[in-house]
């Protein structure tokens, strides 16, 4: 008697090269949403920087102001 195999299918695939391929896109997809994390990250302490050099050259500029006027 011959024994039958029953193979699950999805649009040609076999369900482990669905499984495989699934986990490589998942792979990718947490790079990528790392890479953006990272980038956000760099972004955010640029913005902070910049801040702190417009507040420091803001109360630079009036005490400028102040002993001109004096």
């Amino acid at each position: 008697m011959k024994r039958e195999e029953f193979i699950i299918t999805v649009s040609g695939m076999t369900l482990i090269e669905v499984l495989v391929s699934l986990s490589i896109f998942s792979t990718v997809l947490l790079a990528c949403m790392a890479f953006s994390l990272n980038a956000l990250q760099r972004c955010r302490d640029c913005l902070r920087d910049t801040e702190a050099v417009n507040e420091h050259s803001t109360s630079f500029e009036r005490s400028q102001l102040s002993t001109q006027m004096n």
